[in-house]
């Protein structure tokens, strides 16, 4: 996860397999810091804890890697964005 506000990165060690579809749940709350990540219900705890997200509301979203050393392909299905928690 890059976290822009910062310059900083924070990786986890959680696998996530090939060949099947996967859901990932992101929150984050720029007045708490709170910063939440959820894989196929379940929370990635490495990922999971505050941040400094700055002190406006949270400009844009990026789904991917923009490394050009990696090389994968990914598939988005029904991607939803909202201020508020979305309900499975």
């Amino acid at each position: 996860m890059r976290n822009d506000v910062t310059s900083s990165s924070t990786t986890s060690s959680t696998v996530v397999s090939s060949g099947t579809w996967h859901t990932v749940e992101l929150y984050g709350d720029p007045s708490s810091g709170q910063v939440s990540v959820w894989l196929d219900r379940t929370q990635v705890g490495a990922l999971t804890g505050q941040q400094s997200l700055g002190s406006g509301p949270i400009g844009y979203l990026q789904l991917g890697d923009t490394s050009s050393s990696d090389a994968f392909d990914v598939v988005f299905d029904d991607v939803r964005a909202d201020p508020l928690f979305i309900q499975p």
